[in-house]
């Protein structure tokens, strides 16, 4: 038996020394299925996690002019998701800035999810927009500390040329 290539004691240090590898396996492998079930958790939950979100309406009172005017827009924005959003900052490509005219109930400056607030803003149309004879459309963007890229509603007002 000197002439095998495997002796018992061979086997038993192989036996030892393989499971000492497989135990090392098993804790790495219980480590591992635990983390993967942590992350398949959270992933699940994730839909409980509160989500920011706005939406953005425009309306203009003239949608349809041939002489210079006054154009006056309504824009409401609603918290529609459901964190409050702090810092709402509105731009109007037109008018520039639009003043907020309701919907912060409790005056505090943060949308709450239970608020849509309202802005107001004007822009005058003159004779070399008339003269330019292509539509104004009009974008208002809002974008707050929680909703980062912005978001857009629009109200366009024809320009009829009179001959």
């Amino acid at each position: 038996m000197g002439n095998s290539l495997l002796s018992s004691t061979s086997t038993t240090k192989m036996s030892n020394s393989g499971q000492s590898i497989l135990r090392s396996i098993l804790r790495k492998c219980t480590g591992l299925a635990f983390i993967i079930f942590f992350i398949m958790g959270m992933l699940a939950s994730q839909s409980s996690f509160a989500q920011a979100s706005l939406t953005v309406s425009k309306v203009v009172d003239l949608t349809n002019i041939s002489a210079p005017a006054t154009l006056t827009y309504t824009i409401t924005v609603d918290n529609d998701g459901d964190e409050d959003l702090t810092n709402v900052v509105v731009t109007d490509d037109l008018a520039g800035s639009a003043t907020l005219t309701s919907g912060d109930s409790n005056s505090n400056s943060i949308m709450e999810t239970t608020e849509t607030w309202i802005y107001s803003a004007t822009y005058t149309a003159t004779q070399a927009d008339i003269d330019a004879g292509t539509d104004l459309v009009n974008t208002a963007s809002v974008t707050t500390d929680e909703v980062t890229t912005a978001v857009e509603g629009s109200a366009t007002t024809t320009i009829t040329q009179s001959p």
